[in-house]
């Protein structure tokens, strides 16, 4: 499984437990040329588990690096969407679900190694059922629980101590620019904070965590955006310039290539 995945489709499923009901299982490799998988929401919970390749899910103003054992929890009506960063053809198991109170309990985590090899080892036990079109439901349902109870496992043992012991440059990054004003704010500011060159700095967030000072900045210049159009209080102008962008028509195209939508768009939309 580490290389050769078979693409699964199951639909229709009847999976019922307390807190759970699955409907749909996918497993798929995004097409080569594919650099950006459009925006685009659900109205049931969905588990995205990336098995290989490197890139970006956006859900809804929070983007999140994606790289193997990343496993995200999309809620229903969130709009998100998948931006490719390697060459390397993504390989996602998406899995629906009716109801998902354990789905709660993170937004994403990172899981481990084995815990990883044990989902595409339930992965591959379940395509050969599918490939050879067993009418085993039994089968397909046991493998189904398996995938999810490693992932409830993952998600009940990550926090955001253990998160920030994975990424602690990252972290106190984060921090840095969360508590200071993002209308100053560069990544040039934020390394000399730290007292490290921008360069070397970048290096080691890369490592760490596959972002960067830049990417640190927007998510958070976005997520506070966000925050002020759906509140309403400051005209988009006043918006822009509150975190970061003078020019307000730089800041709108900005907003629509992180959204899909311009900045009075997306207020209306929140706003109904």
């Amino acid at each position: 499984m580490a290389h050769d995945f078979q693409d699964i489709l199951i639909e229709r499923l009847d999976i019922k437990l307390p807190g759970v009901s699955v409907r749909r299982l996918a497993l798929h490799q995004h097409m080569n040329q594919v650099e950006k998988v459009k925006a685009h929401s659900h109205p049931y919970q969905q588990l995205l588990l990336y098995l290989r390749g490197r890139g970006v899910q956006r859900v809804e103003a929070k983007r999140i690096p994606v790289r193997r054992g990343t496993l995200i929890s999309v809620c229903p009506r969130q709009d998100h969407e998948f931006i490719k960063e390697r060459e390397v053809r993504p390989v996602c198991l998406a899995i629906d679900l009716k109801s998902a109170d354990f789905a709660k309990l993170y937004t994403s985590i990172e899981l481990g190694s084995d815990a990883t090899r044990q989902i595409e080892q339930a992965l591959y036990r379940l395509g050969r059922l599918h490939l050879l079109a067993y009418d085993t439901p039994l089968a397909v349902a046991a493998e189904v629980l398996t995938i999810l109870a490693t992932m409830q496992l993952g998600g009940r043992g990550s926090s955001r101590s253990e998160d920030a012991r994975i990424h602690p440059m990252t972290d106190r990054i984060r921090c840095l620019i969360t508590e200071g004003n993002l209308a100053e704010l560069s990544p040039a500011g934020v390394a000399k904070l730290r007292g490290k060159s921008i360069d070397h700095l970048n290096r080691q967030l890369k490592r760490e965590s596959g972002e960067t000072i830049g990417q640190l900045l927007a998510s958070a210049r976005l997520e506070r955006a966000c925050e002020l159009l759906k509140d309403g209080a400051l005209s988009i102008g006043e918006v822009a310039t509150t975190v970061g962008y003078l020019d307000q028509n730089y800041f709108a195209r900005w907003f629509r290539q992180q959204t899909g939508q311009t900045p009075s768009d997306w207020r209306c939309d929140m706003v109904r």
